[in-house]
């Protein structure tokens, strides 16, 4: 099989993997619930916890995690092309994001991405998993705190020699923070008006 045959079925299966609604399958099979109708809507670990409990949201943060990185490290086992990897997580997010099972409107992508950058960045994820935890810690609000540790991430990339001259792959990682960002838009707008949820 050709190599550009094998890259089409690993973008295929990240796609795919990442498009199974995790939240949304566990709350159904452990409440009887569409996390959809509860809180903020969304089926990712904060509105999980709300709508079913803590088992149920970490048990959703594990495969949602998963969905990530497991198609990245994979593929790592075959390429070690940087650009390559990122574009299959790049897929394995978008699933996440869009799923066609849910009428493309999916989680908001901080655990499936944190998936796909810790296949890649390995310890280095370690700056970005302080920063969310500093935040949180201060904060109690996992949304503002997921988002600067993406942004953390993307910002981190310019001072590893690994990465920084590695344009394609910063405007790769820059592609999924800003689809990220735009997944936290009424975040966004409730932080600034300070209404956001705390946990």
């Amino acid at each position: 099989m050709s190599a550009s045959a094998i890259s089409f079925l690993f973008f295929l299966g990240a796609f795919f993997l990442g498009s199974i609604p995790s939240g949304y399958l566990i709350t159904q099979a452990w409440k009887g619930v569409d996390v959809r109708t509860v809180g903020s809507g969304n089926i990712g670990f904060t509105n999980v916890v709300r709508a079913a409990g803590w088992t149920p949201g970490l048990l959703t943060l594990l495969l949602d995690f998963s969905k990530g990185f497991f198609p990245v490290w994979l593929a790592s086992r075959w390429t070690p092309n940087l650009n390559l990897l990122l574009c299959i997580g790049a897929f394995s997010l978008i699933g996440h994001l869009f799923t066609p099972w849910l009428h493309f409107k999916g989680g908001k992508g901080i655990a499936t991405g944190f998936g796909v950058t810790t296949a890649i960045f390995r310890w280095y994820i370690l700056f970005p998993l302080a920063i969310f935890l500093l935040l949180f810690l201060t904060t109690r609000i996992v949304s503002i705190s997921s988002l600067s540790a993406s942004l953390s991430l993307l910002v981190l990339m310019f001072f590893l020699p690994d990465f920084r001259q590695q344009p394609v792959a910063i405007l790769l990682v820059f592609v999924m923070v800003a689809l990220i960002f735009y997944r936290h838009q009424e975040n966004i707008q409730r932080f600034l008006k300070g209404e956001e949820r705390r946990i």
